[in-house]
């Protein structure tokens, strides 16, 4: 359980870093820039992996303790 607290913690942190780094971005590059969009999806997609993490996390915590409760009888 702890291993899934600290996994959302760490999405949560790098979103925000994601945030931060978008609006910096933006605010030293306002027009449309390839490097300046390289590093918005390069941040984007780290997200994306800390919460593909944190989401398999859960199912290694979650699923062997669904599959310890007994099945309901029909």
């Amino acid at each position: 359980l702890a291993l899934l607290v600290a996994a959302v913690l760490v999405l949560l942190i790098l979103e925000a870093i994601n945030t931060a780094v978008e609006k910096f971005v933006d605010l030293v590059e306002p027009k449309l820039n390839h490097l300046a969009a390289q590093v918005k999806d390069l941040m984007a997609a780290a997200v994306t992996l800390a919460a593909i993490n944190a989401a398999a996390i859960a199912l290694l915590v979650i699923l062997p303790a669904l599959a310890a409760l007994p099945l309901a009888r029909r």
